[in-house]
């Protein structure tokens, strides 16, 4: 059996746009466990990992190529071997980003109470335990938090939990035995590249951008320390593959790919905003 590769998606850092070129290359050998998993993922997504559903767990054992909102060690559950891949991103980015989606994204719980509660992104960063419990939204234990490294850890550790640097030593632990790359969001072609082809694809192919907000809000000198304040360990996680990945120039080919993928997918994305 080939290797089966887990792709960790974490919310708010441009999966979306890979897991739509994932789609395109796997068909059906692709699996997303938000349509397989669909009230675990809308609860919380650690119960996933707890699923006895025997035909649940038949349906992803059948891909090649998972992914999905779930945190490390749904390999654990899997036959044969598996090896992950995800994106990092700038804390105070990733939580603008995640609070801009949610308040316009029609349906979402968490936009809903955002809303009913006129809450703004300064009282966003700043919510506690029971303002999550009573939103009803779990995934904000690994949003507002270090939920990065909590995601990649394998931990579901609420806010105000006490986990330090333990929390980082785990999901590096995690990255140095079970992971073939971790990317970064705002290097996202220099990712997208390495990637395919860590798939096998090759250096040379396009996406299609998604779920790119159309609309932000400022983030204020306050915001900025609170976010950095709450989430050490994800910046520090951060900081260290986007400096490793600025510091690789790349090989002549990538430099090439990467002035293909620039051109070829501005393109393509100014092709699909006209046809809709």
């Amino acid at each position: 059996m080939h290797t089966r590769y887990i792709f960790l998606h974490q919310v708010k850092t441009a999966g979306k746009t890979l897991e739509k070129f994932l789609l395109r290359k796997y068909g059906e050998a692709f699996c997303k466990t938000t349509l397989v998993f669909q009230e675990e993922s809308l609860g919380n997504i650690y119960d996933i990992l707890r699923s006895k559903d025997h035909d649940k767990i038949a349906t992803v054992n059948q891909a090649k190529l998972v992914t999905g909102h779930y945190p490390y060690g749904i390999h654990s559950m899997l036959e044969g071997e598996s090896r992950y891949f995800t994106l990092l991103r700038d804390p105070v980015d990733r939580i603008r980003s995640y609070y801009v989606y949610s308040l316009h994204n029609e349906g979402s719980k968490i936009g809903l109470y955002l809303k009913q509660n006129k809450i703004s992104l300064e009282q966003f960063v700043q919510l506690e335990r029971k303002d999550i419990e009573k939103s009803g939204v779990h995934e904000l234990n690994y949003v507002l938090e270090d939920g990065q490294a909590k995601i990649i850890a394998g931990d579901d550790i609420l806010i105000g939990d006490n986990y330090g640097q333990e929390l980082r030593s785990k999901a590096e632990d995690n990255i140095a035995r079970d992971f073939d790359f971790v990317g970064v969001t705002e290097l996202f072609d220099e990712s997208f590249i390495e990637i395919c082809k860590l798939l096998g694809f090759g250096a040379f192919n396009l996406y299609i951008t998604h779920n790119k907000a159309v609309t932000s809000v400022d983030v204020s000198d306050n915001v900025r320390r609170i976010v950095l304040e709450r989430n050490q360990i994800d910046q520090q996680m951060h900081r260290q593959r986007l400096d490793a990945m600025r510091a690789n120039s790349g090989t002549f080919m990538d430099k090439l790919a990467q002035s293909y993928l620039k051109c070829g997918t501005s393109l393509v994305d100014f092709y699909v905003k006209m046809r809709t």
